[in-house]
């Protein structure tokens, strides 16, 4: 039997390589989640993309989302322009109009740079598509913290991460919030009852649009009633925005 050159061998092993680094190269930059960008109105999408921002997943944190994204057709498109979709069927469920516009954006990843610079280029093009419409939008941006407590509750009280992230918050700006009695608000009342109360929401998150808001006074032992002992969601940090 004639025995393969080693040098030949090498040379198969070195090819044998290159493509496997190209294929997990591949995989990597297509197939492995990158981001996780959410829009809360009262439908909540998630939606997660690969390093190229094309989508690779889309799904709703609610009933109301589930049917908004229904026959979607989302894989291989741009962020921004399954984006720009969603946002076409808010407006045209009358989820998003001239009465409701308030909108949050909030956009998870490792890297920190790439997540605030996804959120600045989302929350620009939201603004231009919606405008085009002649809406004014009330664009709230966050970033996320990846933690298993904001999971946890956010599945507890069945509202998105991106939405318990806000209201956990506030929280840490109002200690004396409760959690129950701020899941079941919208975003634009938790932003209202917010200014009422005086929080300095530019601390929690971006937004140019909050001169827009008419703030609403909360009503007392209602809206904001003392936090309990045993109220979930503590403040684990410093509010991010």
């Amino acid at each position: 039997i004639n025995k393969i050159p080693l040098r030949k061998l090498m040379s198969y092993a070195s090819i044998a390589a290159v493509f496997i680094f190209m294929l997990f190269g591949w995989q990597f930059m297509t197939r492995m989640p990158d981001s996780y960008v959410y829009l809360d109105v009262n439908p909540s999408i998630e939606i997660v993309t690969n390093r190229q921002d094309k989508v690779i997943n889309l799904q709703a944190d609610n009933v109301h989302g589930q049917r908004l994204i229904e026959d979607l057709k989302y894989k291989g498109k741009k962020v921004y322009q399954v984006t720009e979709e969603i946002l076409d069927r808010m407006v045209s469920e009358n989820y998003l109009d001239k009465e409701q516009e308030f909108l949050l954006l909030s956009v998870y990843n490792k890297n920190q740079e790439r997540a605030e610079e996804q959120k600045r280029n989302l929350d620009r093009k939201i603004h231009e598509h919606l405008q085009a419409k002649e809406l004014q939008p009330i664009v709230l941006a966050q970033k996320l913290d990846n933690t298993s407590t904001i999971e946890k509750y956010a599945k507890e009280y069945g509202i998105s991460v991106s939405k318990m992230t806000f209201i956990r918050n506030m929280i840490i700006l109002n200690p004396e919030l409760k959690t129950e009695a701020l899941v079941n608000l919208s975003i634009g009342e938790l932003v209202r009852l917010s200014q009422g109360m005086g929080l300095e929401l530019n601390k929690i998150i971006d937004s140019t649009d909050l001169e827009k808001v008419e703030p609403i006074l909360p009503e007392k032992d209602e809206a904001a009633p003392p936090k309990s002992e045993d109220d979930p969601v503590p403040p684990e940090s410093e509010p991010e925005k």
